[in-house]
């Protein structure tokens, strides 16, 4: 993870800009962005460009773009997993591993979503106790599954931007 260390709140906010997208959707990518601008300003810009893409056209064009980017035989599906294990057993026994992880550290999240989803992943960042073991999480499965997600989508795509803004906060542009 870079030197610059993000607050629980820039954490969230940028996990929430991963799930389907509200009438809040603009207001939480502006927020992000106003946290960000004092730790990282390339990072800041990079969400700026996904909330202006939410100013300019708007919440119903938002939602049709994160349906087919990662709901509806998604280009990118947003689970962590899928792009460290495959649909292979081992992706099962990382999930169980994660919630054990989020229960020793009493993080819940919308038990309706997995926990390799990337924005239940990304606000439990901010809670490890442990810098050895959040390092490892982020080097071995997230910087990696990072890499494939941006690569699955295309140029103005607006959670490009965002996957790319997430891969550089956490180390992944060093």
């Amino acid at each position: 993870m870079k030197d610059t260390v993000m607050d629980r709140d820039a954490f969230a906010l940028l996990a929430e800009l991963f799930t389907y997208p509200s009438e809040e959707t603009e207001a939480k990518a502006r927020r992000c962005v106003a946290l960000l601008t004092h730790s990282d300003e390339k990072v800041a810009k990079l969400v700026d460009r996904f909330r202006e893409f939410v100013e300019r056209e708007g919440l119903e064009k938002l939602e049709n773009i994160y349906t087919y980017t990662f709901d509806l035989t998604p280009s990118c599906p947003p689970y962590i997993g899928h792009y460290i294990f495959g649909e292979d057993y081992r992706r099962s026994y990382f999930m169980v591993g994660l919630k054990e992880t989020y229960r020793r550290y009493g993080y819940s999240y919308d038990e309706r979503e997995l926990p390799d989803h990337i924005a239940v992943l990304l606000a439990f960042l901010p809670f490890y106790e442990s810098e050895e073991e959040r390092g490892e999480l982020i080097s071995l499965c997230l910087i990696p599954a990072l890499k494939e997600m941006v690569k699955n989508l295309k140029d103005g795509n607006p959670y490009k931007v965002l996957l790319e803004a997430t891969f550089l906060i956490l180390g992944g542009g060093e």
